[in-house]
Formats: structure tokens, C-alpha cells, sequence
């Protein structure tokens, strides 16, 4: 892409999502039983694209990440912020942060962290192409919205 083909996709991009509604994460993922265990995922038909995602506590964006590397689309995205595992912890960063990192952790255990998630956020979606859109889009949010709390 050339400058001024950039700047007309981050226009775009930015008008789409100061128009972008925000949604439930209950209409993003569900629960399914796997065995003895079971677990939150992505609903199958939504959300399969690459974008860019912005998480809301209330009115108050706290996150912004990207997706679209590999086939690993925005669906599964936001089921890693609910992947949990006793070896290797959280498939998310946002999730390590509210539960084990020192400045920022807010909650016990998985429990908490997916009635949070559940009850008091919403998430925005901006479709992209590629990977390579989702992380420009990315990068210029989080700049634009002056670093979401657990961006830093």
C-alpha cells in the first residue's frame, strides 16, 4: 500500500468504527461440554475475518487487540480471552493481566474473570482483509483512544 492508500483505509477503518456497535460477548461466544470439562469458544458463523477489536468496560474502551495471523480469525480470538488451561494459564494477554500480573490483576480465578466478561463488557469489531490491516488498525486505535489501560 502506498502513504495516501493508508491513510484512505485508516479514514475508512476509523469511520466504520466510530459507527461500529457494541456487542455482547454472550452473542460472540458459547460454552460447550468437552468430556468432563467444558469451555467457552467461538460461535461457529460469527465473527470468521481477520479485524481489529476494541473491549469495553461500560462506555470505557480497556483493550485493543488484532487477529487474522494464520487462520486464527477474530471467533477464536475472543475465545482465547476464555481459554483457560492449569499449564499453560490463559490464551489471551488481557486475561494474564487481570489475573496474574502484579499491576493489573483484578480477579481470582477464571470464574470472575468470565462473569466480567460476560456481564460488564462489550466489544467492538472492525473487519479487515489480512493480518497485516488488523495491526495497523490496531496500532492507530490504541494511539487514537490514548492507550487503553491494559495496552501499556
Amino acid at each position: 500500500m502506498k502513504l495516501d492508500e493508508i491513510i484512505n483505509f485508516l479514514k475508512a477503518k476509523f469511520s466504520e468504527f466510530q459507527t461500529a456497535e457494541k456487542r455482547n460477548f454472550k452473542d460472540l461466544v458459547k460454552y460447550e461440554s468437552r468430556g468432563r470439562k467444558g469451555e467457552f469458544r467461538g460461535r461457529k458463523g460469527v465473527l470468521e475475518y481477520p479485524g481489529c477489536y476494541v473491549i469495553y468496560e461500560g462506555d470505557k474502551p480497556i483493550y485493543v487487540g488484532s487477529a487474522g495471523k494464520g487462520g486464527h480469525v477474530l471467533k477464536y480470538r475472543m475465545g482465547d480471552l476464555f481459554f483457560h488451561t492449569p499449564r499453560s494459564g490463559y490464551g489471551h494477554n488481557l486475561s494474564r493481566k487481570l489475573t496474574t500480573n502484579e499491576k493489573h490483576k483484578r480477579f481470582k480465578n477464571k470464574d470472575e474473570l468470565r462473569e466480567f466478561y460476560l456481564n460488564e463488557c462489550s466489544v467492538k469489531i472492525i473487519r479487515t482483509n489480512n493480518k497485516q490491516q488488523a495491526q495497523l488498525v490496531e496500532s492507530a486505535l490504541i494511539l487514537h483512544l490514548n492507550n487503553p489501560r491494559y495496552n501499556e
